[in-house]
């Protein structure tokens, strides 16, 4: 009985100190985009570009954390800042101004900055009222993309963006031409678009992971694809983790992260 309690005693510590760890932690997964095609990897590109998503601004990350966050990213001086939706998380009005976000993002100052909007700036919860939120959204300063597209130019390279609306509560819209990126906040979005390379977030890697059991947290359109790189038909599909939390601060297996491309100019 000794040994069984010791035994229990151990693995109750150690899965304590690994979901402190990835509840904590903030990855980096680095990625070559080349000729429309993406592969892992890290390498030396043209174009330097930084994807987070999910924020989740409020109770669980408030603005010392945030701060740090944004520093990190800042901290990898990307020619170019993509991020993928879900700034607000739960009772955002009770931490933040918008004043206090303006604040916080102001680090992005001079730096090319898009964004698409995520499932939470539309949910009628308590994060802040409907008519609040997409004020909250456009006081990050970063230009927003809904069902809308952009060219990133540098050194005589053009990058062609395309930015959905959340699709939880919006229609998808038919893509005109295949695009060199689509932020999509849900990655299930996937099915239905065809495009060079989809980025996303939404799922947060299930933030809860248990292996050999299906995750825990799969929200609304969210449901089959998780995390990572995936190849759906002609497309690329990355799954961010994304750098916040849903329900409750604590991941296990499924560290939060920032996705870091290489694009290379083709041949």
């Amino acid at each position: 009985m000794k040994y069984l309690i010791v035994a229990l005693v151990t693995i109750f510590l150690l899965l304590l100190i690994i979901v402190i760890r990835d509840s904590i932690i903030i990855d980096s997964k680095y990625y070559v985009l080349e000729d429309g095609k993406l592969r892992k990897g890290k390498e030396e590109g043209d174009i330097k570009i930084v994807y987070f998503s999910d924020v989740h601004i409020g109770a669980f990350i408030k603005k010392k954390e945030l701060k740090k966050i944004l520093k990190l990213i800042v901290n990898q001086n990307a020619d170019l800042y993509l991020f993928g939706g879900d700034l607000l998380g739960i009772n955002t009005k009770k931490y933040y101004t918008i004043d206090d976000i303006k604040e916080c993002f102001s680090i992005f100052d001079g730096k090319t900055c898009l964004a698409v909007y995520g499932n939470h700036e539309f949910k009628n919860d308590n994060s802040a009222p409907l008519d609040m939120k997409l004020k909250m959204f456009d006081a990050m300063g970063f230009k927003v993309l809904a069902d809308s597209s952009y060219t990133f130019s540098k050194n005589g390279i053009n990058i062609d963006i395309y930015g959905l609306k959340s699709y939880v509560y919006n229609p998808i819209k038919s893509l005109d031409k295949r695009y060199d990126i689509v932020l999509a906040h849900e990655g299930d979005v996937a099915d239905y678009i065809d495009n060079e390379v989809i980025l996303s977030g939404h799922t947060h890697g299930g933030q809860i992971k248990i292996p050999f059991i299906p995750p825990i947290y799969k929200p609304r359109k969210g449901k089959k694809y998780c995390h990572g790189l995936y190849k759906v038909n002609n497309t690329s599909l990355i799954l961010s983790n994304g750098v916040g939390f849903g329900g409750m601060k604590l991941r296990f297996n499924a560290k939060r992260e920032i996705v870091i491309i290489s694009y290379k100019k083709g041949k």
